[in-house]
């Protein structure tokens, strides 16, 4: 992708292609880790950081192979549309490198057809 994000970590994943347990929680946080199910994953193990109240992931620690912390993701900002937070100031860190990438989103659209301002022609004769 040519950034610190690599397009297993923008897919969607569905939940249970992991195995998921809460590792602790506090006041203010559930400490969740998720473990792929398939070996073929580019991650031994996730550790996730998520707001009780808000329900939004608020940092993700990402384990090589080895188990070693390799990338942290951090959700910076968030905007609430339709009762959904979102974030709009994303920071991957990359701790093999030392390097980051930020993903700003500027303009989120929701419930929005993704076809409406295409103009789709009929391809049968």
């Amino acid at each position: 992708m040519g950034s610190d994000f690599t397009y297993d970590d923008i897919s969607n994943r569905n939940l249970d292609e992991d195995d998921h347990s809460i590792i602790t929680s506090d006041k203010k946080y559930f400490y969740i880790k998720s473990v792929p199910k398939n070996s073929d994953s580019s991650y031994s193990k996730i550790e996730t950081i998520i707001h009780k109240k808000l329900f939004i992931m608020m940092k993700s620690i990402f384990y090589d192979k080895n188990k070693t912390k390799i990338k942290i993701l951090t959700n910076n900002k968030f905007k609430k549309l339709k009762n959904v937070y979102y974030s709009t100031d994303i920071t991957m860190k990359n701790l093999k490198t030392g390097g980051y990438t930020k993903l700003i989103v500027s303009d989120i659209k929701v419930g929005k057809n993704l076809f409406e301002d295409i103009n789709i022609k009929s391809l049968s004769k």
